[in-house]
């Protein structure tokens, strides 16, 4: 190793060994932190003094040799250099059987002691009359006591001798306060010789000099402050940068930091002072949470000691700001600990943390690590830390505080109610990994109480992992605890959340739950997120009050936090805004909550909303973005994770593949294995749906209708026959249709026009189109034009290309080919926008080539279906005058979101500010709810 930031204690050192020729024997003390380059410095005179030709006695403290009398010097005489001269007496006296009797001599004190010595420093000066010689002992401070008394003893006697004595001494070591030592000190001809850890300047130059070809490429600043200028380390991160196994560092140009450089530091704490090695130890269990006051806790060393360790430790450079200088130290020193004195260590700081009143979250990360918590103070922590984990999305760290937690509680329903945040935790991160706790948690919640909000999330659990029999025993274990006379007051929220998921379980399992499925409103007041959630979807679902679920789903979104308690009743409020159509609320809130969960970087929560956000893109005859929201949802969260909720994201994936054509990608998603309980689920119902128009997209009515109607009869049985939510009646209609049931097709049709929420929408649209086929239908054009007006409204644009497709057939058909050809070039261009191939094949074979606009209005409408859809909600309610602060409220964005869009709508269409929107929009027919697109429109299909 090449020495740099050297040359003045080089020169020291040269200067007294020219003494030490001159017959002026001579003490030197080389003293410094550890690892300084104390023995380069001492090996550096010994290879100058061997070029002298002086004798040269090598020495070296060690830890394990400091119990053995007189270890030390048995080394010096047993490393003598074998010559013939004087330097054989040397070898001779310790080799001579006297050497027992010299130690009885030694150890016995007094007067037999000083002649002991005495005999010894003879040999020593001897050895000096015809050449120098050189007493090297590096590490003094590991020296045993004897050898170092006999050491002082000499150095008294060897001024008039040629003799140069050099001891390294670790600074703040125990030797450098003791007797011996500062006695030497005090000799007069005594020299000190200091050294400390290298400047930035000198690590610069150690690079330079030990890897001159690359050290254009390091920053020294950096390699300072990983190593703080200690030698050893920094020639250990050099060994590091070849090995090309290691992890890169955040930063080219800062150093490799890998196992050299680990072993390195451990090594320089075991060759230091114990006291230091604990210290580092007690800054390494502490990670940063440590104060002087809390090493000395736990050390249990005084607090001058601890603080002159902390001194010693930051002279050496391996702190910075009373902090171990890099995390990969932390890793070495704790990689040193014995499992069982780290577990130790840990606890002991878990319980000087908390009587300091640290944060339970900083406790907890030390229960964690000690494992198998033993004291009561340890259960609330555990259990606060976990709830502020879970909201910092540490939720690893959560599962592990609930684990402890768990093992702590003897409360039956405090232990319950663990188990259930146990497997919501574990389920964040895998929903598979919460499938281990379900056996372990119906058993706890059918031996004891637990309070209605667990029970609630247990029974969320089962239904999501499909477990229906469990979640009979334990409703029927709940019933059974119940007193007889409140038999009436069983648990609400889990008896509302099973009619909105599986009613099935209700109806025919757990009869006593009937407040739930009772039309009359619970009096008391609703709190829980959950329960509201369910609400608002059963009033929807059931016809009851489509407006009072719609302000109730927006009321949760409005005032629910996020959380693992809460994504599902937020997922069952967007999707209860969906089915009754409030399409655009439910993308404004559904966007809203990606941005905060992409931010969050929850992978699961990402799946649910995309997949909610797949269903309202596929509403919207959005296919395209159907497809990319899907690819997320199953991308994140593999179908084999999502449990009976995979009927969500599935059903959506089967009607856009087969919308778009892509039957093979159909095939596939069909052929995916589902839970058994699925199809007794409300996710179900959405499953047959969507099968029932695959077979319709190919031809294969009779299967179609079959998946259509019993579809139908479990709505109509569960209390959710609307046709907002899976309009079940207008695809058996089609099915029939095609089989030329026409007097099934016209009932199908009527009854669905008669149900709640039918008046509008895309369910009223779709009927209505299917209503023209009829063979007998007399008003036809009047049918399909108000079937176009009402999707034009729900902004439906691929059922909007549905009708109007009809309503260009039919124009063709009593020869009004002027009218018919705009209508099918806008149905084209439509089903192109939407990706519908079939369709799209079907109108560009049948139609002509004609153009509905100028070029100058194509080119507007290309610009406008540049637009992206969140763009567009912009672009309309600035077109109808609302400032950048009301459509920020209005669409749950901040300002400065709306200036954006704002800046890239003007870009995208050519525009200089509001004022030119307008006349730009008026030929956005698939504009959702747009006045604009509505004249458009109007153009287009002639007057009236």
């Amino acid at each position: 190793m090449c020495l740099v930031e050297r040359a003045s204690q080089i020169e020291q050192l040269k200067r007294i060994f020219k003494k030490c020729t001159q017959e002026r024997g001579t003490v030197g003390t080389i003293i410094g932190p550890a690892a300084s380059g104390k023995s380069a410095l001492l090996d550096t005179l010994v290879a100058e003094a061997s070029k002298a030709g002086a004798t040269v006695l090598l020495g070296n403290g060690s830890a394990s040799e400091s119990s053995l009398p007189l270890g030390l010097l048995g080394q010096l005489f047993h490393n003598a250099p074998k010559r013939a001269d004087s330097t054989g007496s040397i070898t001779g006296f310790w080799a001579d059987d006297s050497v027992s009797s010299l130690l009885v001599d030694l150890q016995a004190g007094g007067p037999a002691r000083a002649r002991a010595m005495e005999r010894i420093c003879a040999v020593l000066l001897r050895a000096a009359r015809d050449r120098p010689l050189l007493i090297a002992v590096d590490d003094t401070h590991e020296a045993d006591p004897l050898s170092l008394r006999c050491l002082v003893y000499c150095a008294r006697r060897i001024r008039s001798a040629s003799v140069l004595m050099i001891l390294t001494c670790a600074e703040h070591s125990q030797l450098g306060r003791s007797e011996p030592f500062i006695e030497i000190l005090r000799l007069p001809h005594c020299y000190q010789i200091k050294v400390a850890p290298l400047s930035e300047s000198g690590v610069a130059a150690f690079l330079a000099k030990n890897r001159p070809d690359t050290a254009t490429d390091r920053d020294p600043t950096a390699w300072h402050v990983v190593s703080g200028g200690n030698p050893l380390l920094l020639q250990a991160l050099l060994e590091d940068q070849q090995n090309p196994g290691q992890e890169a560092p955040e930063r080219p140009e800062a150093p490799i930091v890998g196992q050299a450089f680990r072993t390195a530091l451990v090594s320089c704490l075991h060759g230091s002072d114990p006291a230091l090695l604990e210290a580092a130890r007690a800054l390494a269990i502490l990670d940063g949470h440590q104060s002087p006051e809390l090493v000395v806790e736990l050390t249990g060393r005084e607090k001058a000691s601890v603080a002159d360790s902390l001194h010693a430790l930051e002279a050496a450079g391996l702190l910075h700001e009373g902090r171990l200088r890099h995390p990969q130290a932390r890793v070495a020193v704790l990689a040193d600990l014995a499992p069982d004195e780290k577990a130790r260590l840990h606890r002991r700081a878990g319980r000087t943390l908390y009587d300091s009143g640290a944060t339970p979250d900083v406790i907890a990360g030390h229960l964690v690590a000690a494992g198998q918590p033993s004291e009561p103070w340890m259960l609330p922590v555990l259990l606060e830390a976990a709830n502020h984990a879970l909201n910092d999305d540490h939720v690893e760290l959560a599962v592990e505080c609930l684990k402890l937690a768990d093992l702590l509680s003897g409360d039956t329903t405090q232990r319950s109610a663990i188990k259930v945040l146990l497997a919501v935790a574990e389920r964040r991160v895998d929903p598979r990994r919460s499938l281990r706790h379900l056996p372990d948690l119906v058993e706890r919640i059918c031996e004891g109480p637990v309070d209605e909000p667990y029970l609630t999330l247990a029974i969320r659990l089962l239904l999501w992992h499909g477990r229906p029999d469990d979640v009979v025993t334990v409703l029927k274990s709940v019933d059974r605890a119940a007193d007889a006379p409140r038999a009436q007051d069983l648990p609400h929220a889990p008896g509302q959340w099973l009619k909105i998921v599986c009613p099935e379980i209700l109806l025919s399992e757990v009869p006593r739950m009937g407040p739930a499925a009772n039309s009359t409103r619970d009096p008391r007041p609703v709190i829980m997120p959950a329960e509201r959630a369910a609400l608002a979807m059963d009033a929807v679902l059931s016809g009851q009050d489509g407006e009072e679920g719609a302000i109730e789903a927006e009321q949760v979104l409005e005032s629910a936090r996020l959380d693992d308690t809460t994504i599902e009743p937020i997922v069952t409020a967007l999707l209860t805004l969906v089915y009754c159509d409030r399409l655009d609320t439910a993308t404004s809130w559904c966007d809203h909550l990606l941005d905060k969960v992409m931010a969050r970087k929850v992978a699961g929560w990402q799946a649910q909303l995309a997949a909610v956000r797949a269903e309202i893109a596929l509403r919207h005859g959005d296919l395209g973005g159907a497809t990319v929201h899907l690819r997320t949802a199953l991308q994140l969260m593999p179908p084999q994770a999502w449990g009976i909720a995979l009927g969500l994201p599935l059903s959506t994936l089967i009607q856009v593949s087969s919308a778009a054509g892509r039957f093979d990608e159909t095939e596939s998603a069909l052929s995916l294995p589902t839970p058994d309980v699925m199809l007794k689920s409300r996710y179900g119902l959405g499953y047959l749906y969507a099968r029932g128009q695959h077979h319709l997209a190919v031809d294969r009515p009779r299967a179609a209708i079959q998946d259509f109607l019993t579809c139908g009869q479990l709505m109509v049985a569960w209390d959710m026959d609307v046709p907002g939510f899976a309009p079940w009646r207008a695809g058996a209609a089609a099915a029939s249709l095609r089989l030329n049931d026409h007097d099934r097709a016209r009932r199908l049709l009527h009854a669905q026009m008669k149900r709640p929420g039918a008046d509008g929408g895309r369910a009223k649209g779709m009927a209505l189109r299917l209503l023209a086929a009829l063979p007998t239908a007399k008003n036809r054009l009047a049918l399909l034009r108000d079937s176009v007006d009402v999707l034009e409204d729900c902004g439906d644009r691929l059922e909007l290309a549905r009708s109007l497709a009809d309503l260009g057939h039919a124009h063709s058909v009593l020869s009004e080919l002027n009218r018919a050809r705009p209508i099918l070039r806008l149905a084209r261009r439509l089903a192109q926008s939407c990706q519908a191939q079939p369709l799209l094949e079907t109108l560009t074979t049948n139609a002509h080539p004609v153009t509905i606009y100028e070029e100058a209005d194509l080119s507007d409408i290309e610009e406008v279906e540049s637009l992206s859809n969140a763009e567009r909600r912009v672009a309309e309610l600035a077109t109808r005058g609302d400032s950048n602060r009301e459509i920020a409220r209005r669409l749950c964005i901040t300002v400065s979101t709306v200036e954006q869009h704002l800046t890239r709508i003007y870009r995208k269409l050519d525009v200089a500010g509001r004022d030119e929107l307008p006349t730009k929009l008026q030929v956005a027919f698939h504009w959702p709810a747009s006045q604009d697109r509505q004249k458009a429109l109007q153009g287009a299909l002639g007057a009236r």
